[in-house]
């Protein structure tokens, strides 16, 4: 099955890796402001593990604008941290780079049908 997660906030910008379709995570998840969405800091209620391969992201530009992309970049890299890698985002279907900032990204997994996923009334 497939289903959305939000990645991004303080916690991707903290440590988040690099993402880009195709690649296989292992990620917690939890339901939260009608969303479901990845957690590597602390126990969130409802918390589930999930493992899964990138189908697709989509970012949330802060112009309002959302838009399929090709990655990802790391927490460091947005933040202005890394040396070896670029904060760039691009348009998955364009090709161009994009010069808006993100707000945040949702990210299409694919998951085993029979993964459990979290509770939304926990949220």
């Amino acid at each position: 099955m497939e289903i959305e997660v939000v990645v991004g906030g303080w916690e991707h910008g903290c440590c988040g890796k690099a993402i880009t379709p195709g690649d296989a995570v292992s990620w917690d998840i939890w339901f939260y402001d009608g969303a479901l969405r990845e957690t590597h800091h602390v126990a969130e209620p409802g918390m589930t593990h999930v493992d899964g391969r990138v189908v697709g992201i989509e970012a949330r530009l802060e112009g309002g604008r959302s838009v399929q992309v090709t990655r990802v970049p790391s927490g460091r890299a947005l933040n202005g941290f890394a040396t070896d890698e670029s904060a760039t985002l691009v348009d998955a279907v364009t090709g161009e780079q994009l010069t808006e900032p993100a707000g945040g990204f949702r990210v299409r997994l694919q998951v085993p049908d029979d993964s459990k996923l979290p509770d939304r009334s926990a949220a």
